[in-house]
């Protein structure tokens, strides 16, 4: 349909060019005979044209024009037309294969990849292109696709001969998506995959040469020990244990193989020999494992003794015996604390524990030893420890969800205030500043900006070597608690003391949106113009200004910011830069709609998806604007399906899905989605649901002819519009309760 339809499309360009030069549409001279007055009778269709032919009329429209456009050299317009039309027909295998070279012809690389990706998901004809995408796919973490791109372009039995890989090149995609499937978990289909190859470099009777296995080997040390891993996790041990040998054999590691071996022979039960091969591993004093052989004894052990108790006991014996001959073994001391903390033998595991982590950082141990001695109200060793992670980080940023839980203590923060300052006040010795910057982050984060302030003070005079880090991790934690005044503060304190340039760029930065958030609007555009100004060509920098205008709610001078951010970036291709332009265009399109101009805002998101044809917000958003006004519902409907395929877990984009949904008649599945989005868990930090999303769950209960439900939605939908102040909203919503009653 859609060739037919072009070159209808393309024959009606042609005929109104000739319309063109036959008429002045000035007003002043006419060529045909034809009176004004005497116009053609106006045809009547038939039938209505559907949905479905408006969209394929409209794709063939974009055709036509970039056809037309292409033909001009205009490459990038007509690349924007091409992609326009295949969302509006994306059954076409034809735009996607017309689009992809095209994309890479403007220069748009990524764009050209990401359509090409869709292409080969769809059509898988090129191998090799489907090989690269899956490369591309994999270095971007998107294991799923890639995997599936792998499995066509292998086709894999037609790809097999005498049960191993056709060609060298069919068993390079075999060690790829064998790789894959492992880091999905997929352990059977890994171990699978990988006795294919193996079959193909060990079987006597492989068609492959001695140069063409020990280009599927590699480095062999490395893929015996992946080929191992996969059959081990697949229950294949004695596949397993064979490999790991064969990976020892390439690259001699008797400590490494004995651990190896000990994980085989147990998953065999075989308890003993997992015991015999441990202590080979602790005989060697070597941690280059490193939690994962004490862990595999204290399984060995528990399985050997009957008693728990008395397993346990037996485990710490032998974990004291191996650190008192490898007392540096951080592993080794990590193991003994946490095996001692589970019997609750705390004398003896706090002090090691704090120790070890002098020597290194874990957030989570930190975290367990912070926690307990605030349940045991041992504010001062609290502080010890916390001051500790403290001189370490220069803040407490790696265990920030426990501070959010210490500062509601009120009791506990007034003990740390107090001791802390007694510390400060001691001359002889002198104080670490690692506890009073503890007490005052708490301080900080529970309100308590006098106390913070003074705590701060002194920390900086006991490490005037590190103000400036200290100071600019103080301004972050102020602004993240939303204090932007002191925050404010801070960041001129840092700017007064004249730092670098490139530092100075910086706070600026950050000190333009303190300022914004603030309400202190031209300050805040001062600070980011001085910082655009160290920092020339950074389209992230230079958006920051359209940003402050947005927020203060100066429409016209932030639409004006952004449009010339587009004007000066909008063809730059590095990633980075895409990124800002995209998140330009959503804003442009939020601007539009509060300047009630619908066609810019839905142009923006088209915009967005030109480019990124699987943007999940771009798709929710113009989904939901064309749901919410009765526009092209059934589209509307497939792009929030996708958006909630691409993040199942934003209920905004399920609200956006529930609202199409109820467009389209389909009120029980618009019910349950509706509800999924609305239910939240306050002790989970999850905050009530909007007014608007809790209306359009009323709306869908009443529609599916539950009244008392419809009520008890559109309530709570009055209580949160109510409390957001957004009366017109709640105004509509309080009619349709009176009408309920």
């Amino acid at each position: 349909m859609m060739r037919s339809l072009v070159l209808a499309m393309l024959g009606l360009v042609v005929a109104t060019h000739q319309l063109h030069a036959q008429l002045d549409f000035g007003g002043i001279t006419r060529t045909d005979a034809t009176s004004p007055t005497e116009l053609p009778e106006v045809l009547k269709p038939l039938a209505a044209r559907s949905e479905a032919d408006e969209d394929q009329l409209t794709a063939a429209a974009h055709y036509a024009q970039g056809r037309l456009l292409h033909a001009k050299k205009k490459t990038a317009l007509a690349l924007q037309h091409y992609q326009r039309a295949w969302r509006y027909d994306s059954t076409s295998q034809q735009l996607l294969a017309e689009i992809v070279p095209v994309a890479f012809e403007a220069g748009q690389s990524d764009a050209a990849v990401r359509y090409a990706v869709i292409a080969a998901e769809r059509n898988p004809k090129d191998d090799l292109l489907i090989r690269r995408l899956a490369v591309f796919l994999t270095n971007n973490r998107e294991y799923e696709r890639a995997i599936g791109l792998y499995e066509k372009a292998l086709n894999k039995d037609a790809q097999l001969k005498n049960g191993m890989p056709e060609d060298i090149t069919a068993a390079t995609v075999y060690g790829e998506l064998a790789r894959l499937y492992y880091l999905t978990e997929k352990y059977e289909a890994a171990a699978g995959t990988y006795a294919i190859l193996r079959r193909a470099v060990e079987d006597k009777n492989s068609h492959f040469d001695e140069a063409a296995r020990k280009s599927i080997l590699g480095d062999a040390a490395k893929t015996y020990s992946q080929w191992g891993e996969s059959f081990l996790e697949a229950g294949k041990y004695d596949d397993a244990a064979t490999v790991f040998k064969q990976a020892n054999e390439a690259k001699e590691d008797k400590t490494l193989l004995a651990f190896r071996l000990a994980r085989v022979t147990f998953a065999q039960n075989k308890l003993e020999e997992a015991r015999k091969h441990l202590e080979e591993y602790f005989a060697a004093k070597n941690d280059s494992a490193g939690d994962d052989p004490y862990e595999l004894l204290r399984k060995i052990i528990l399985k050997q003794e009957k008693n728990p108790a008395a397993a346990q006991e037996q485990f710490i014996q032998r974990l004291r015996e191996l650190n008192k001959e490898q007392p540096e073994n951080i592993s080794l001391a990590f193991a003994l604390a946490d095996a001692l903390w589970t019997t609750r033998q705390f004398d003896t595991a706090i002090p090691l524990l704090t120790k070890t982590l002098q020597q290194q950082l874990d957030a989570t141990r930190y975290a367990k030893l912070i926690e307990h001695l605030w349940h045991e109200k041992q504010y001062r060793e609290l502080l010890a420890v916390a001051g500790q992670l403290a001189e370490q980080k220069n803040s407490l940023t790696s265990i920030e969800k426990l501070v959010l839980r210490l500062k509601d203590d009120a009791g506990l923060v007034k003990g740390c205030i107090s001791l802390t300052r007694e510390q400060a006040a001691s001359t002889e010795p002198k104080p670490t500043y690692g506890p009073i910057l503890a007490a005052a982050i708490l301080a900080r984060e529970a309100g308590q900006l006098k106390e913070a302030d003074e705590l701060f003070g002194k920390v900086l005079e006991l490490a005037p070597q590190k103000t400036l880090d200290l100071q600019v991790n103080w301004a972050e934690g102020l602004f993240l608690a939303e204090q932007h005044r002191p925050a404010i503060e801070m960041y001129r304190q840092i700017l007064a003391a004249k730092p670098r340039k490139n530092i100075a760029t910086v706070v600026n930065y950050y000190l333009a949106s303190a300022l914004a958030m603030a309400g202190d609007t031209d300050e805040a555009l001062t600070a980011i113009r001085i910082a655009c100004e160290g920092n020339p060509d950074n389209p992230r920098y230079e958006s920051r200004v359209g940003w402050i205008y947005y927020h203060a709610e100066r429409w016209p001078e932030a639409r004006a910011e952004y449009e010339k951010l587009l004007k000066k970036y909008g063809e730059k291709q590095n990633a980075e830069t895409r990124q800002v332009v995209r998140s330009a265009r959503m804003v442009l399109s939020n601007l539009a709609l509060e300047t009630n101009d619908f066609p810019q805002a839905v142009e923006r998101l088209e915009q967005v998806l030109d480019e990124y044809p699987e943007d999940a917000g771009a798709l929710n958003d113009l989904g939901y604007l064309w749901a919410d006004r009765g526009l092209h519902l059934q589209r509307a409907l497939l792009m929030t399906q996708r958006a909630v395929e691409l993040e199942p877990e934003n209920k905004s984009y399920r609200d956006s899905l529930g609202w199409a949904l109820y467009r389209v008649g389909r009120f029980d599945e618009a019910v349950r989605e509706l509800t999924s989005a609305t239910t939240f868990d306050p002790a989970a930090g999850e905050e009530e649901p909007d007014g608007v999303l809790l209306d359009h769950l009323g709306d869908a209960f009443a529609k599916q002819g539950k009244p008392a439900e419809a009520k008890r939605a559109w309530q709570r939908a009055a209580a949160a519009l109510e409390k957001a102040k957004e009366l017109k909203k709640l105004d509509a919503v309080r009619q349709k309760l009176k009408a309920a009653s």
